[in-house]
C-alpha cells in the first residue's frame, strides 16, 4: 500500500473527529477552550494523535520520493525512553511494512519503558545510548553514526526539521480557519501548547496570524531551546506577539482545585498537557479577557 493511500486513509479518520473547540468549565474563567487534538485517530492509531500526524506527514512524501517504501529502506528516529515520536515512527513503519530504527537516549543500559516495549511490539529496533552518547550526534560522534545508519532514511528527533513544515503549515491552517469560525475572524486569541523540541511552536508561530498569539510552555531541561526559536523566528514574529514560559519542574499531582476540576474535563498527560494546565493557573494566564485555546498534543496512552 502506497503511503499517501495510507495517510490519505488517516486524514480521513481524524477529519471524521474534526478536533472540535471544547469550552472548559472553571468558575470565572469563562474563556478557557480546548482543541482536543488528543482524540484524533482514537481508533488504532493513537500513537498519531495530536501533532504527530502533522510532523510525519512532509518526511514520509519525501521517503515515498526517493523510493523508501519499494526499497524497504529503514526509517530512523531519535528520542527518549518515553518518547511519543519515537511510538508514532513505529506505528508508521508498522503499518507500511517497512523496517524502523530507534536511536534511544537512556541513563541505563536495557531500561524497559512501557513505551520502549511497545515500540518493540511494533517491530522497531532499539539502540540504547548514553546521555553523552547521545548528545554527540550533533557533535563528534555524528560521523560514526552517520556512517553506521547510511542505509536509512533519517528523521530528525521530533520531527523537528525542514520537513515538519509540510504537514504543520496545513494543521495552522485548519486552526485558524476554526478559531475564525468561533471567535470572528481578526478576533485576539491566545494559543497554547507544550514544547518539546520547538517543532510544533515555531511552525504554528510561523504560519497562523499575528492575531493568534502563540504561548508556549518548555516541558524539557534545554538551556539552548529559547535562542533556536527566537533564531527561527527572526522577520518572522517579534517578541510581542509569542510567549515562551521557561522550563520548571511542575509536578501535575500537587493539590490545586481549579487544576483538579480542570482535570475532571480533560485527560492529562503527565509530561505535556498536564504541566501546560499547571502553568497557566501558576502564572494567571486564566484569567485573561481574551480567549484562552490549550493545544492538546496527544501523549496519551
Amino acid at each position: 500500500m502506497a503511503i499517501m493511500s495510507i495517510f490519505t486513509k488517516l486524514a480521513s479518520h481524524m477529519a471524521y473527529h474534526n478536533c472540535p473547540l471544547q469550552q472548559l468549565n472553571l468558575a470565572g474563567y469563562g474563556q478557557l477552550w480546548l482543541r482536543a487534538e488528543h482524540i484524533k485517530f482514537a481508533t488504532g492509531y493513537q500513537a498519531l494523535a495530536g501533532n504527530k500526524y502533522w510532523k510525519l506527514l512532509g518526511y514520509l512524501q519525501g521517503y515515498a520520493a526517493v523510493g523508501g517504501l519499494q526499497a524497504q529502506t529503514p526509517l530512523l528516529s531519535y528520542g527518549g525512553v518515553h518518547s511519543n515520536h519515537l511510538w508514532a515512527l513505529a506505528t508508521v513503519s508498522h503499518l507500511l511494512g517497512v523496517p524502523s530504527i530507534g536511536l534511544v537516549r537512556s541513563a541505563q543500559q536495557g531500561v524497559g519503558s512501557a513505551t520502549m516495549h511497545a515500540l518493540g511490539a511494533l517491530g522497531m529496533q532499539l539502540y540504547m545510548l548514553t546521555p553523552a552518547e547521545y548528545r554527540q550526534r550533533h557533535g563528534d560522534g555524528a560521523a560514526h553514526l552517520a556512517a553506521q545508519f547510511a542505509h536509512c532514511y533519517a528523521i530528525p528527533e521530533g520531527g523537528n526539521g525542514p520537513f515538519a513544515a509540510v504537514g504543520l503549515q496545513q494543521w495552522a491552517g485548519q486552526m485558524e480557519l476554526q478559531l475564525a469560525a468561533q471567535f470572528g475572524a481578526g478576533s485576539p486569541v491566545t494559543l497554547a501548547c507544550a514544547l518539546g523540541t520547538g517543532a510544533t511552536f515555531v511552525n504554528l508561530a510561523k504560519y497562523l496570524p499575528s492575531h493568534i498569539h502563540m504561548l508556549g510552555l518548555q516541558v524539557y531541561k534545554d538551556a539552548g531551546l529559547a535562542e533556536r526559536i527566537a533564531h527561527a523566528l527572526t522577520n518572522i514574529r517579534t517578541s510581542s506577539t509569542y510567549t515562551l514560559l521557561p522550563w520548571q519542574k511542575r509536578q501535575i499531582g500537587e493539590a490545586n482545585a481549579n487544576l483538579g476540576q480542570l482535570a475532571s474535563q480533560l485527560p492529562l498527560d503527565p509530561v505535556y498537557t498536564g504541566p501546560l494546565l499547571k502553568a497557566l493557573l501558576e502564572k494567571g494566564y486564566l484569567g485573561q479577557a481574551q480567549p484562552l485555546v490549550m493545544l492538546h498534543t496527544g501523549g496519551l496512552r
